[in-house]
């Protein structure tokens, strides 16, 4: 099996598509954040998702309207305002996995299937509500 490497933007559905954030609308598009990478021979393949959690935090900061800047720092109370908001990403970056079936031994012309794997208390917990989708390639 020859290596390759498939970004998730070309797999529709292969993780969510979308967040959408304490019910406001808004929604960040992960797919850009997500590639799926099949390595190996055949019979002895393997496939990996392989996730850019710095752009993943990004694009929720921006849709959770956190800035943090050095210069945003003037006391006590910005740095817990900073901390607090820098919390909620890791919270909400830490409700979604991905995984992979079948994940080794892979011959040529294998399906995969993608599926995220969400933590629905926590997500509602933070007023998040993520939107399930599953993928299969190859």
């Amino acid at each position: 099996m020859k290596k390759i490497v498939k970004r998730a933007g070309l797999i529709s559905g292969i993780i969510l598509s979308a967040f959408v954030i304490g019910g406001c609308g808004k929604t960040v598009d992960l797919n850009d954040c997500v590639e799926v990478k099949v390595s190996g021979i055949d019979g002895k393949g393997k496939a990996e998702v392989t996730v850019d959690y710095d752009k993943m935090e990004t694009l929720l900061a921006k849709e959770l309207n956190i800035e943090v800047k050095d210069k945003d720092i003037e006391n006590i109370e910005d740095l817990g305002s900073a901390v607090d908001g820098l919390s909620k990403i890791d919270q909400a970056e830490n409700c979604v996995n991905f995984q992979v079936q079948p994940a080794d031994n892979l011959k040529n012309g294998d399906k995969i299937t993608v599926k995220s794997i969400i933590d629905e208390e926590k997500a509602k917990e933070l007023g998040i509500k993520f939107f399930r989708l599953e993928s299969m390639m190859g």
